[in-house]
């Protein structure tokens, strides 16, 4: 599976286990929410900062994001 398309399924995953809305991702990433959609619904990959922004807001590694581990944190 591609990167892009781990990346798109557990940004889902997240939002549906922790009952987010894109918004709440908003928030906790300091991303627009543009942004954040544009990954799930667009298949955008993130830059390394975004991807920190994502990472630390949502209390994960940002391997596990990319898909290079199984292990949230």
């Amino acid at each position: 599976m591609r990167t892009k398309d781990i990346f798109r399924r557990r940004l889902l995953l997240l939002k549906n286990d922790m009952d987010w809305t894109y918004q709440d991702m908003a928030d906790l990433s300091g991303l627009p929410i543009s942004t954040i959609k544009s990954y799930v619904f667009r298949g955008r990959e993130p830059g390394i900062y975004s991807l920190a922004m994502m990472s630390r807001g949502f209390g994960v590694t940002a391997d596990w994001l990319i898909g290079l581990t199984e292990e949230r944190n």
